[in-house]
């Protein structure tokens, strides 16, 4: 994947993850990393906030020439909103299609 498509693909996850949130709980939340396990595995609040921590550390690796821990952040972004039913596997099958798909608006759309 590009960077730009990248970078596309993971305003596309905070914003699906945004709108949850604000289903949810009201508002969206702020990205918060949490490190005690016992909270990531008690509360669904505590998992989004984190999945959004991620989100915004992603961009970092990339800056940083880390791009393999982009990617495997990326893959576990994707398996754990899709698992949580946040996106569907649809729109996340489309974020990755390489070179097939392009970016339109806010859509990953077809290429003609």
């Amino acid at each position: 994947m590009e960077r730009e498509r990248i970078e596309h693909a993971l305003v596309e996850l905070r914003k699906e993850l945004d709108a949850t949130c604000k289903v949810l709980f009201g508002d969206v939340l702020e990205p918060q990393e949490i490190m005690d396990k016992e909270l990531l595995e008690l509360l669904l609040e505590h998992k989004l906030a984190h999945l959004l921590y991620m989100i915004g550390r992603i961009n970092i690796f990339l800056d940083e020439g880390r791009r393999e821990k982009a990617m495997r952040w990326i893959g576990f972004l994707q398996g754990a909103v899709w698992w949580g039913e946040f996106i569907s596997i649809e729109k996340l099958k489309k974020m990755n299609a390489p070179g097939t798909y392009v970016i339109q608006g806010d859509l990953f759309e077809k290429a003609a």
